[in-house]
C-alpha cells in the first residue's frame, strides 16, 4: 500500500465508519514510507454528505486520470 496512489476522503462526523479508521490508515501508510497518499477530511460532514463532497473535489478527475500502473 505504501507505493499505491491513494486519495482518502472522510467526513469528520461519519456515523457509519469512524473517521479514526482512515486517520490511522493514512498515518500508517506515511509511516511505512508512503509518498503517494493524500488525505482529505471534511469537517462536520457525515458519511453520505462526505461522499457527495468528494465527488466534486477540485482536481480529483485529473488526479485519477494521472495515475499509472508500474
Amino acid at each position: 500500500m505504501a507505493q499505491t496512489p491513494l486519495w482518502i476522503f472522510h467526513g469528520s462526523e461519519d456515523s457509519i465508519n469512524p473517521v479514526e479508521n482512515d486517520r490511522t490508515s493514512y498515518q500508517s501508510i506515511l509511516n511505512a514510507g508512503g509518498t503517494q497518499v493524500k488525505y482529505t477530511e471534511y469537517p462536520g460532514l457525515d458519511h453520505i454528505p462526505a461522499i457527495a463532497k468528494a465527488r466534486t473535489e477540485p482536481g480529483l478527475q485529473e488526479w485519477l486520470l494521472a495515475q499509472r500502473r508500474n
